[in-house]
């Protein structure tokens, strides 16, 4: 009762923090398809938390690549505040001007997603750790992909001051592979630590 209790204000702490983001928004529009995945997710974590379908230690790693991400949305990741400071995942070329916090959120989203695929992959897939590790690498390298290939099809449909608020890329060609690149880093430097060992525990009762 106390791990559904705790992680249901997890998700009730993202909702209250997107919706102070929302104040007086910089770039209403952008802010908007941002913030539209989060705001999916949110109910569905909900009921997860309920339910109890994932440990703590999942939810937490979801829950803390959310608040990186409203942070982000806040200010279309381009004018995060602070975001300079992350020189050291420029990866090359970038110039010293760039705002590196979507790097930040992309390295962050291999080390976060990987605590909850591999859960996932054991207790609902019955997988035995080593396998669980391999699909979760898998999806994330996969899902990054997916979402460079989204942002580029956004290129192609939106207006090009918007497209670039949303994407980020800030004149790097080489901005998706960099991203790309970084979530997968994430994901390996975590992979050693995460999963246990057989095929973890049986999926809890509905």
């Amino acid at each position: 009762m106390r791990e559904g209790r705790y992680q249901a204000l997890l998700v009730v702490g993202v909702a209250l923090c997107l919706a102070i983001s929302l104040v007086d928004p910089l770039f209403p529009r952008e802010q908007f398809l941002q913030h539209a995945p989060t705001v999916v997710a949110l109910p569905l974590l909900f009921l997860s938390a309920r339910r109890r379908w994932l440990s703590n230690a999942a939810m937490t790693c979801i829950v803390a690549f959310l608040l990186l991400h409203v942070v982000g949305a806040r200010y279309t990741y381009i004018h995060v505040p602070f975001g300079e400071s992350f020189s050291i995942l420029a990866l090359g070329g970038d110039g010293g001007d760039r705002n590196h916090y979507d790097r930040l959120v992309h390295l962050a989203y291999g080390v976060f997603a990987m605590v909850p695929l591999v859960e996932i992959a054991q207790r609902y897939g019955g997988l035995p750790r080593a396998w669980a590790r391999a699909l979760a690498l898998f999806v994330v390298l996969g899902m990054s992909a997916v979402y460079e290939s989204f942002e580029w099809v956004l290129t192609l449909v939106a207006d090009p001051v918007s497209a670039d608020r949303y994407n980020g890329q800030q004149g790097d060609a080489w901005d998706a592979q960099k991203d790309m690149a970084l979530a997968a880093l994430g994901a390996l430097s975590l992979l050693p630590f995460v999963g246990v060992s057989g095929r973890g525990e049986p999926a809890p009762a509905p």
